[in-house]
């Protein structure tokens, strides 16, 4: 591979990459401004969005990068990519339904035990998204950066026009025309915001899924039980590291709600996860600038970079 043609790829993956992370952190004003979510709503939604990195990482466990080292065996792609495809599928199928019939521990950990359905339909959004997994390392192996980061980028300016439509148009639609609006199709002012938040998820996970379904499925179904052990024996300690990332970067959330008294949790939490989102905004903002903006905060009167 030529060094224009890394770059090239190196760009592509990197802006939905970014883009893909930051979707949570441009939301943040339209959820925080939306007049029918509340801080403790935004808190629970928040516990959520904490909980279901971690069940990524233990459904995919690895696969899609020991998929990325096996399949340079260039003798044997076919069954590399039969076996990774459907081990993540059977798995899959597995850990859903022992989430299905386990949502007490997920209720549990996100301490929602007063909205059962918010961890229902986060269930099927960590499904569709595990089972994303391989398709994407699919196509980054056959060299097609800008289709990964163009399926990407379809799903989050889906989820965040149907986030915006959902939170913001469809309350205002409703309190303008009440029974009579088009909206009581589908929206109702009963029903918790946040279960329209994950709805839209769902919609991205599903679509993101629907653009994937040429890459889903094995071209041939053949399983080689002796390469899959090579296999989790290689994602064993990404497995292990995604875990450790993971807790680092999302157990703050969850323990807050363990922690506080429950009056107080989810509110607390929705504060704390809002601050959280805009100070990597502002971070973000700051080392994207030559120098940085130190002199803001500079006593001495003086404008020094």
């Amino acid at each position: 591979m030529s060094i224009k043609s890394l770059a090239g790829q190196t760009l592509w993956y990197g802006v939905s990459s970014i883009a893909a992370r930051s979707i949570s952190y441009l939301l943040t004003p339209i959820l925080t401004y939306s007049a029918i979510i509340t801080i403790a709503d935004f808190g629970r939604m928040s516990a959520l969005y904490a909980m279901m990195p971690l069940m990524n990482v233990l459904l995919t466990y690895g696969m899609e990068t020991a998929y990325f080292r096996f399949i340079q065996n260039k003798e044997k792609t076919t069954i590399i990519d039969s076996t990774a495809s459907i081990s993540l599928l059977l798995s899959t199928l597995l850990f859903g339904i022992l989430l299905w019939f386990n949502q007490g521990l997920l209720v549990k950990i996100t301490e929602l035990k007063e909205f059962p359905i918010l961890v229902q339909l986060s269930i099927f959004i960590i499904l569709m998204d595990a089972l994303s997994a391989i398709p994407f390392a699919k196509i980054r192996n056959e060299g097609r950066p800008r289709l990964y980061a163009i399926i990407k980028i379809i799903g989050i300016f889906l989820y965040i026009g149907l986030t915006a439509f959902f939170v913001m148009y469809c309350p205002h639609e409703y309190n303008k025309n009440g029974g009579n609006s088009w909206v009581v199709l589908f929206y109702s002012p009963q029903t918790n915001p946040i279960v329209y938040v994950l709805i839209a998820n769902i919609f991205q996970s599903g679509v993101t899924l629907l653009l994937l379904l040429k890459w889903l499925l094995p071209r041939k179904f053949v399983f080689s039980f002796p390469i899959w052990k090579e296999m989790i024996v290689y994602a064993f300690p990404m497995l292990i590291a995604g875990l450790g990332y993971t807790v680092n970067e999302t157990f703050d959330r969850l323990m807050l709600g363990w922690w506080l008294p429950p009056s107080i949790a989810k509110e607390q939490l929705g504060i704390y996860s809002a601050c959280y989102k805009l100070s990597i905004l502002i971070s973000l903002f700051i080392q994207s600038l030559p120098g940085g903006w130190g002199w803001l905060v500079n006593t001495s009167g003086k404008k020094e970079w």
